[in-house]
Formats: C-alpha cells, structure tokens, sequence
C-alpha cells in the first residue's frame, strides 16, 4: 500500500532489536503527525516531533482524566453541537491515534 508522498506502507513497519522505532517507522510517524515548525521567545525557529515514546495502559488512562479534566474546566456542552467538545475530541481522538500507531502501526494507519 502506498501512502500519498509514494512510501510503502508495509515496508515502514520495521524494529531494531531493542525494540526501538526503526528510521522507516519514524517516518510513517511523521506522515501521520508532520512536525511543527516554532519561533522561540528569542526568534530561534525549532522543530517538534510528536513523542516516539511507546505508549503504556496508564496513558491512556491519563489521557480519560485529562479530557474529562478539561471538559469541565473549559465548560463543554453535553447537549448539541459543541466547538469546545468538539475541539477537545478531535485533540484526544490524535493522541489515541499517535500512541496506537506506535504500538502497531497497522491499526494506527487504519484509524487515520
């Protein structure tokens, strides 16, 4: 399967032996969640790359506490059409996907 910029999705989904995200892996990453170019204080521009770190159970656990943490802080409807909820979903919902796609990438390019 080939993905939009021509790389083979199958081919990507590589580990070294410790387990580690290969240099193709990290680039499937990339595709989903392209880095993000940012202007320090000082006007120094960075890149940030979403974490390759592999996702454990009570991630996604703090993740739930999170969202309902902020659902209420932010005061998102529970009836109709919400910007806040939906804003607050669509955050968690690419979490979720970034920490699926790194425990199996199969199923992360699934839920993209």
């Amino acid at each position: 399967m080939l993905l939009e910029n021509g790389l083979d999705f199958y081919n990507l989904l590589k580990y070294d032996d410790s387990g580690n995200a290969s240099q193709d892996e990290n680039e499937l990453i990339d595709h989903i969640f392209p880095p993000k170019e940012v202007k320090t204080e000082t006007g120094e521009m960075l890149t940030r790359y979403v974490s390759r770190a592999k996702p454990s159970r009570q991630d996604a656990q703090i993740l739930q506490e999170r969202l309902d943490r902020c659902l209420a802080e932010r005061m998102a409807s529970t009836k109709g059409l919400c910007e806040v909820r939906e804003d607050l979903y669509s955050k968690a919902f690419d979490e979720l996907i970034r920490q699926v796609a790194l425990e199996n990438p199969d199923r992360g390019m699934l839920l993209v």
